[in-house]
């Protein structure tokens, strides 16, 4: 854990000074012990601002590769005109096969009802 300048916190000055400035007892003393309260409250789990920053640094940095990988317009344009050409392609390529097949049925079928 990291160690900070931390002064030291004197409740007893502090109870006096509450009294003699017009608290009761009483007063002073609910007082003083809830300022001991809020001092001596375990701050281990919070960050820093240096911790903070370093968070920040990374995520900027996963936010810039994040937004170099990412398609743009023109990649998205380019993409979809391929995928075009290759439905035009395997038009090309399956509609004559498909018509030879068809053909041939018939022709199979025109020979088996017509001998």
């Amino acid at each position: 854990m990291e160690q900070t300048d931390m002064k030291i916190f004197d409740s007893h000055e502090l109870y006096n000074n509450l009294v003699h400035g017009g608290f009761n007892e009483k007063q002073a003393n609910a007082i003083v012990q809830s300022i001991v309260k809020v001092n001596f409250q375990d701050i281990s789990h919070l960050s820093t601002k240096e911790q903070l920053n370093n968070v920040k640094t990374e995520l900027q940095k996963d936010a810039y590769y994040i937004k170099q990988s990412m398609a743009t317009k023109e990649d998205l344009a380019s993409t979809r005109a391929e995928f075009s050409s290759m439905k035009y392609d395997i038009l090309k390529w399956t509609l004559p096969f498909v018509l030879g097949n068809t053909i041939a049925i018939l022709g199979i079928i025109v020979a088996l009802f017509f001998r």
